[in-house]
């Protein structure tokens, strides 16, 4: 496809804007940034914090990714997994790169949403 049949930033932002006033209409409810739930959900009723595959109300400090260049998180930090297909096979788990998080990093990152709801729009 070329690049200029493509919408520009301002146009991706416009439908990123209409689509959320729709889903507002029919009584979703704003998550976050770019994530809708219904009433009653648990993204909605619970505490909910944000990973690397969305909000979830999974309050778990380990998240192992699964697949070609998967990211997890661990207690003390985080591993990405090879993005070769071929690296990722059988029973195995194939991190090949990673992030130790210091005491201070650990201490100071927020884990709930409703530590950092300050930069969300209202």
């Amino acid at each position: 496809m070329p690049l200029a049949a493509l919408p520009d930033v301002f146009e991706r932002f416009a439908q990123s804007s209409r689509l959320a006033r729709r889903l507002v209409e029919h009584g979703y409810i704003r998550v976050g940034l770019d994530h809708f739930a219904k009433p009653g959900d648990a993204l909605v009723t619970a505490p909910i914090a944000r990973n690397f595959q969305g909000y979830t109300g999974d309050q778990a400090a380990t998240l192992i990714g699964i697949g070609a260049s998967a990211i997890g998180r661990l207690p003390r930090g985080y591993v990405q997994n090879a993005v070769a297909v071929d690296c990722v096979a059988g029973p195995a788990l194939s991190g090949v790169d990673g992030v130790l998080l210091s005491n201070t990093n650990r201490s100071t990152m927020p884990r709930r949403q409703s530590e950092w709801r300050w930069l969300l729009p209202e």
